[in-house]
């Protein structure tokens, strides 16, 4: 007689092999689950090229890619030249500038500049360099300066033709006089622009000629002997005083806008 299986010893394999499978079916789906959670295959028909669609994948907006130059090449200079700048004829005032430095919003920029007495000095936009001429601004290889409300540039270098110009009109025989002779034959008076003088013009007082004494018409002196005239208190006296104890005078003029100098033997 065959054995009679017991029931009661089934159901606790039965139960084992349950369990089992719930635990395989809860590890599968651990492994799948990430998987199908993070993008969808898409099968195209054939000859299609396939595409993967990133489910969870944020799309991009390229566009700002073309609103946006990191190398700030569609941006204009902070400093534009003036149209004042191109324009400006090269000044024919005896000046020579030698050393600038140009910051980016101008207002510290200085240029060393020498002027008609042979003195070098650092001179800052908005400065003075002689009467009724101003630095109005300062470029790397040149100064515009503001004369009388005309611009005017002064350059480091391209300025051979003027300086050659200015040789040439001061290249005046030398004369010869008594410095008292001057004195007593011409009168001296300030010239101004504005408040400020400028320099000495010369009338003469008894019929002699102003060529007689190497002036002319108009002409403005502005230094005598390195002693300058373009100041408002000079002392012609001591001027005078000294001029006739010397043997030698040089005379700085403007005339037609051109310095020049007057060379003197004093007798």
């Amino acid at each position: 007689m065959a054995a009679k299986l017991d029931i009661s010893e089934v159901k606790p394999i039965l139960l084992l092999e349950i369990a089992l499978a719930a635990v395989l079916v809860l590890v599968l789906a651990k492994a799948v689950l990430p998987l199908l959670s993070q993008k969808q295959v898409l099968i195209p028909p054939s000859g299609v090229q396939s595409q993967t669609v990133a489910a969870n994948t944020p799309q991009i907006d390229t566009s700002i890619l073309t609103k946006f130059d990191p190398f700030h090449r569609d941006a204009k200079p902070s400093m534009g030249t003036p149209e004042f700048v191109a324009s400006a004829p090269e000044t024919k005032l005896d000046l020579d500038v030698y050393g600038m430095r140009a910051d980016i919003g101008g207002e510290t920029s200085s240029a060393i500049i020498r002027t008609p007495d042979d003195e070098q000095a650092t001179y800052f936009v908005g400065d003075e360099i002689i009467p009724g001429v101003v630095l109005e601004r300062v470029d790397i290889d040149f100064v515009i300066l503001d004369r009388g409300g005309v611009k005017e540039r002064l350059s480091r270098q391209g300025k051979e033709e003027s300086k050659q110009a200015v040789r040439q009109a001061a290249a005046m025989a030398a004369l010869s006089y008594k410095a008292q002779d001057m004195i007593n034959d011409l009168r001296f008076y300030p010239h101004r622009e504005g408040r400020e003088v400028i320099g000495y013009r010369m009338r003469s007082r008894r019929g002699q000629s102003l060529d007689e004494y190497g002036f002319k018409e108009n002409d403005l002196i502005t230094a005598i002997n390195g002693e300058s005239l373009s100041q408002s208190r000079v002392n012609l006296p001591m001027l005078w005083k000294n001029l006739k104890q010397a043997r030698y005078a040089s005379i700085q003029i403007i005339r037609d806008d051109m310095p020049m100098t007057i060379e003197v033997n004093l007798q």
